[in-house]
């Protein structure tokens, strides 16, 4: 039986493809001094039915000030585009999405894309992702 330890395990891997990523809470201002791109998962719910099922935020964060400023809108939707793509190749693997830890990977809502704002520098795009194991 799978845990849901190992299915956010595997969502990290799954998107370290793309930036680095960690599991846990998002938080403003969360790029190191070196990082231009980010992705935090964070978990949402977890249900108790059969089969079990997290729903998760997946939050790209991208440096959008200073040298990358000209080209942050252009750069965050080429990359949420790039992982849109994947998880809809992978939400095709049915019983064997992320490396066989899932039965379903799909979004389930359309990918927001958030501007930097006064107090928090970067750029976001949050996937709304659900993900169902046994």
């Amino acid at each position: 039986m799978t845990q849901p330890l190992e299915v956010l395990d595997a969502l990290v891997k799954f998107f370290s493809a793309f930036a680095p990523s960690e599991r846990g809470f998002y938080r403003s201002d969360s790029l190191g001094r070196d990082q231009d791109k980010k992705i935090t998962i964070q978990v949402l719910e977890l249900s108790d039915g059969k089969p079990q099922q997290l729903d998760v935020l997946a939050v790209l964060t991208h440096r959008a000030n200073g040298a990358l400023f000209e080209n942050a809108d252009k750069l965050l939707l080429e990359l949420a585009n790039e992982i849109k793509l994947a998880i809809e190749k992978e939400s095709k693997s049915i019983n064997s999405a992320l490396d066989g830890k899932a039965i379903e990977f799909a979004l389930t809502e359309s990918i927001k894309i958030l501007p930097p704002e006064p107090q928090d520098n970067d750029a976001k795009a949050v996937f709304s992702l659900r993900v169902k194991f046994k």
